[in-house]
């Protein structure tokens, strides 16, 4: 016997004890079977177009319809086995019952009744006066009315063969079959709720019709649709009572639900996502579109929850007390960048003897080290501004002394950039900007000029010949080694002069002058003159790092 059913819908519980349930779902079950039944009686008649075809395939249509009867009364028995626990001479009651139907009389009939029926038929077509091609058409007419006539007689044999044998199980079986009373009520209950608008009117309409009569498969599609945030209670119920939940019906209802119901917000996806884990209890659906979807969400959602400063946190009471924490710390160091490189050490060292979060301790030493790298980086910048503006750089003595002191009293990866650019001093780089900053000074016709004017000739020799696309072809190439050129050029420009920083009074006077013919006056040989300067300068650099340390 099955047990009692109790079901959290439209904010009640609706109740069906063991006897009204076993009810429900033998009627569920009928109807099911019914529908088999009535699909393969369809298809016998479906595969032929009139009387005479039919009976021309006689022996084929009472196999058939043995195997469908046989197939009905086999079903009906298991099924009363499975919920019931009917002794042998109860269960031989229902069998000869599920036996001796009206379905199988019927299908005996047929050859019968198949000579009989035929004479009429021919009968009447000899009543008309008609000609040999009209007869045949009339025939066709003729033979196709006794067909449908029988095929409408299968089906109410079926409808009533379905109904008796409920009757005879409900007569053997302990249960209460849902009374037609019932039915009628729940069916003009259900007109009512098409026509509600109040919400409170919906559910309680809703919760009426289900408990009257929860047989009917249009009530539950209808609620599906209708109130999505009940999905998992109507599913709960309709699978309960015997019905089968289709792939294509439930993406159909769970896509309906999450397209209307919010979930703009974690508590509003939360709530379709419980619907979901309540429905699985019930389908194994976690490999859904919809499913996978909401899962999706809730998981960025909480990833979003356990985030702080681009920081991922185990758990949101730990992000919690981050957000504290930097809160405390934000505080107290509310202007790091106004503090000392021995204020930056004290705060890493006060920071690590607090029982902060971890990452968020981090985070602050990490600003507390960039700030100590910017001092030293302004530090650097100072020392070696002064130390490169005054070195003779066609003094190679002078550029060593320079790129040593760089090395051993930089601290930031900033000394690469005057250290390559002391290396690179030598006769070929000052030629090359040279020959950049006067290419800076020119016009752009001048610039382009030239390539311009090989395109044009291109063009318009193209109208007269192929070698004007060789032309153009020509300046395009002309062109894009000037850029390769000027790039080169400009290269090793940023290199010489730090990105453009610092000029080398002794770059800008060789960019200013000629160029000589002879190696004697060549720039890269000629002194500065003034190298007490410079090592006096460096002198203070190492005595003033000396005492820094």
């Amino acid at each position: 016997m099955d047990k009692e059913m109790h079901v959290e819908i439209f904010e009640r519980t609706l109740e069906l004890d063991a006897q009204k349930l076993c009810g429900v779902r033998l009627e569920v079950f009928m109807g099911r079977l019914k529908e088999k039944v009535l699909d393969e009686v369809r298809k016998i008649f479906n595969k032929y177009v009139n009387f005479r075809e039919l009976i021309l395939q006689i022996d084929w249509v009472e196999d058939q319809g043995e195997n469908i009867c046989k197939t009905l009364s086999q079903e009906v028995l298991d099924y009363a086995r499975k919920i019931s626990g009917l002794n042998d001479i109860e269960l031989a009651e229902l069998k000869n019952r599920c036996n001796d139907t009206m379905l199988l009389d019927a299908f005996r009939d047929l050859r019968r009744g198949s000579k009989e029926q035929m004479l009429q038929i021919e009968l009447e077509l000899r009543a008309y006066n008609i000609s040999k091609e009209e007869r045949a058409k009339k025939a066709r007419e003729v033979e196709k009315r006794p067909y449908n006539q029988m095929k409408c007689r299968f089906e109410e044999c079926v409808e009533s063969d379905i109904d008796s044998i409920m009757y005879e199980a409900y007569l053997i079986i302990p249960m209460n079959l849902v009374e037609h009373e019932e039915k009628k009520k729940a069916s003009l209950a259900f007109q009512r709720l098409k026509e509600a608008t109040d919400r409170k009117q919906e559910y309680d309409l809703a919760f009426t019709i289900l408990q009257l009569d929860p047989t009917r498969e249009e009530y539950y599609k209808y609620c599906m649709m209708e109130f999505p945030e009940q999905l998992a209670g109507l599913i709960e119920i309709y699978c309960g009572v015997g019905f089968n939940v289709q792939e294509a019906f439930f993406d159909k209802v769970s896509k309906n639900m999450y397209n209307k119901l919010p979930h703009e917000t974690e508590e509003e996806t939360l709530v379709i996502k419980k619907e979901l884990d309540r429905i699985q209890k019930v389908l194994d659906i976690d490999d859904t579109k919809i499913y996978k979807k909401v899962n999706e969400l809730v998981r960025e959602f909480d990833l979003k929850a356990r985030t702080f400063q681009d920081i991922l946190f185990s758990t949101r009471e730990i992000k919690q007390q981050a957000e504290a924490n930097y809160s405390t710390l934000n505080n107290k160091y509310n202007d790091i960048q106004a503090m000392s490189e021995e204020e930056c050490k004290e705060a890493k060292i006060w920071i690590s003897e607090q029982e902060f979060v971890p990452e968020i301790s981090t985070l602050f030493k990490k600003m507390m080290d960039e700030r100590v790298g910017d001092i030293w980086k302004e530090e650097d910048e100072r020392k070696f501004v002064k130390l490169f503006d005054n070195v003779d750089l066609f003094d190679e003595k002078s550029r060593d002394l320079a790129i040593k002191i760089i090395q051993e009293v930089g601290r930031t990866e900033d000394k690469e950039r005057y250290i390559n650019a002391l290396r690179a001093v030598n006769e070929q780089n000052i030629n090359e900007i040279k020959k950049y900053k006067e290419w800076e000074q020119k016009t752009t016709l001048q610039k382009y000029g030239v390539f311009g004017e090989i395109a044009g000739i291109g063009i318009l020799i193209c109208f007269f010949s192929d070698i004007g696309i060789l032309c153009i072809l020509l300046g395009g190439i002309l062109l894009m080694a000037q850029q390769i050129q000027f790039s080169k050029r400009k290269k090793i420009w940023n290199v010489l002069t730090i990105n453009g920083i610092i000029v080398h009074p002794q770059l800008q006077q060789a960019l200013e002058e000629k160029e000589d013919e002879t190696d004697k006056n060549n720039l890269i040989y000629r002194g500065r003159g003034e190298n007490e300067n410079i090592i006096d300068y460096i002198v203070d650099i190492v005595r003033h790092t000396v005492d820094n340390k």
